[in-house]
């Protein structure tokens, strides 16, 4: 009997023997686990912390490198005639609504902010939060400004002694319109609401030419300039209704129909209103000045040339011909929302490249009495179907890290 209980101790001492050793068995892989996984984090972050070290100074040896090759130049105009070029230019700030639009308070402190940054104006880009009404009423975020809220922003900018100009997408990144069932029959493709198509006379009646009449009534008699968008327009030619007009054949047909009929129509409401776009379709498609079509094409608009990689990739000919083309130029760099379109804070170090960049391309252009203004573009997302990347409040240590720095140097 005694030995049938020693036994059932033994047991069940050694059956807690091996739970325990099996629970610090478990628990030492555990930690092992953990420590390599701290360790996979660790290296995971230095090497992500180096490459971008490897990054900065890759774009800091190309941005001497370029600045060696200015200084090689003949007849480079000096600092101060560059000084009294930036002095005569506009200023102006991007502010991109899609997604993310300021609120009435936030914009009450910014825009002051701006002027004694050293901006001269603000270009805003309305998409989706302007208040359209009456058959485009349903294009309109719920959470839009209203008329009054846009008054007092006008008024505020007035105060501060800042201007103004109205952009609004009228060929590419039209996704706000054409995502609406009752539009969707004006995309150039069925499969995408990206580009609207010129081909139909819809487009123009139903759609754009009431948004621009909209624009126009809600924005003060004394607007010098209108920019009605027109990059990145990837599709063309592709609506069934375009093999009606065989008169236009090429990317470059289409969009000088396009632009010229928006342009006419905005002539007939405001006869002095400048009309602006941005030229990336332009340098891709019309690089041609002996082109007639061109030419004429180049007296309605004035083009917003941009690029944002820490070395501006556009070639020293294309600025020759637009030299050439063009009565006036503006120029965009940027200060946020232009390296990913998930990025969570801007790339500070890339964009002030990106700034003394232009700097050498105003110093050389041509006809520098040409280039009327440089536009700080702050882009909210991608397109209207992404999400919104860097906020502006989070973004603006990497504007101050431009206008306040480099602007100075140059007035």
């Amino acid at each position: 009997m005694y030995t049938i209980r020693r036994r059932q101790k033994m047991r069940f001492w050694l059956t807690i023997g091996l739970i325990l050793l099996f629970v610090f068995f478990f628990l030492l892989i555990s930690q092992t686990k953990s420590i390599e996984d701290s360790d996979r984090d660790y290296n995971r972050r230095r090497d992500s912390y180096r490459k971008k070290v490897k990054e900065k100074n890759l774009l800091e040896d190309q941005f001497r490198q370029n600045e060696d090759k200015n200084e090689e130049i003949k007849d480079v105009p000096s600092r101060s005639e560059l000084a009294r070029t930036m002095k005569s230019m506009h200023k102006l700030v991007h502010l991109d609504l899609k997604g993310s639009p300021p609120k009435l308070n936030y914009l009450k402190e910014l825009i002051p902010f701006m002027k004694k940054s050293g901006a001269t104006g603000v270009i805003i880009e309305y998409e989706d939060f302007f208040p359209y009404k009456d058959d485009l009423e349903s294009i309109t975020n719920q959470n839009h400004y209203t008329n009054q809220e846009l008054k007092q922003i006008f008024d505020l900018l007035k105060q501060n002694q800042m201007s103004l100009i109205p952009l609004i997408q009228t060929y590419g990144h039209m996704e706000f319109v054409l995502k609406i069932k009752e539009f969707s029959h004006l995309r150039e493709s069925s499969e995408h609401y990206q580009v609207i198509t010129p081909c139909l006379n819809e487009s123009y009646g139903k759609v754009l030419f009431k948004m621009i009449d909209q624009i126009l009534e809600s924005h003060p008699e004394e607007l010098e300039y209108i920019h009605i968008g027109c990059d990145e327009v990837f599709l063309i030619n592709q609506n069934p209704a375009c093999k009606k007009m065989p008169h236009l054949q090429s990317t470059k047909d289409f969009f000088i129909y396009h632009v010229t009929n928006l342009v006419n129509y905005i002539k007939t409401k405001r006869p002095n209103l400048v009309v602006m776009i941005w030229e990336d379709m332009i340098r891709k498609n019309m690089l041609n000045n002996n082109d007639y079509s061109i030419k004429t094409f180049a007296k309605k608009v004035v083009p917003v040339v941009w690029n944002y990689k820490a070395q501006v990739e556009i070639d020293s000919s294309v600025f020759k011909i637009y030299d050439d083309l063009f009565s006036e130029i503006w120029f965009a760099s940027a200060f946020k929302g232009a390296t990913r379109h998930l990025e969570i804070i801007p790339n500070a170090e890339l964009h002030r490249l990106n700034h003394l960049s232009w700097l050498n391309i105003i110093r050389n252009f041509p006809s520098t009495h040409k280039i009327k203004g440089m536009i700080l573009t702050g882009w909210s997302r991608y397109d209207h179907m992404q999400a919104v990347c860097e906020i502006l409040p989070a973004c603006m240590w990497s504007y101050l890290d431009h206008p306040v720095k480099i602007i100075p140097l140059i007035l």
